[in-house]
């Protein structure tokens, strides 16, 4: 699995924003709004590949639609290199923000070894 595809889909995953999203500030929410736009946008007319963003987003915890999600993405990145250009764009404009940064890298990192990882209640201070 491609760890673009993987990054975004956890990252969209409803529940993994919410959670995360108390440790990075509103700066996550932005983020995570403007993903949802372009991937949104991207999915119109694919009812199978909406399907799976939906349901990513009802069921963040469930690792099998995230990787639906991201199996969908994947696809796209790499038929439309435009939009796996936007994307890392998005992902790249959040080093102005050092604990969006901080999320989003965890996030890559976790990607980048085929993990898929959602977020419970945090409490005090995390580390990866």
């Amino acid at each position: 699995m491609e760890p673009l595809a993987l990054t975004i889909a956890v990252l969209l995953a409803k529940g993994a924003v919410e959670h995360t999203g108390a440790l990075a500030g509103g700066a996550i929410y932005n983020l995570a709004g403007r993903l949802m736009a372009l991937v949104g946008k991207r999915f119109t007319g694919d009812p199978e590949a909406s399907r799976a963003l939906d349901s990513a987003r009802r069921n963040p915890g469930d690792p099998r639609e995230v990787t639906t999600l991201a199996s969908h993405l994947e696809r796209y990145l790499r038929s439309d290199g435009e939009f796996a250009e936007t994307l890392q764009d998005v992902l790249d404009s959040t080093k102005d923000d050092p604990e969006t940064q901080h999320v989003v890298m965890t996030v890559q990192d976790n990607a980048s070894i085929g993990k898929v990882a959602t977020f419970g209640t945090v409490k005090g201070d995390v580390s990866f």
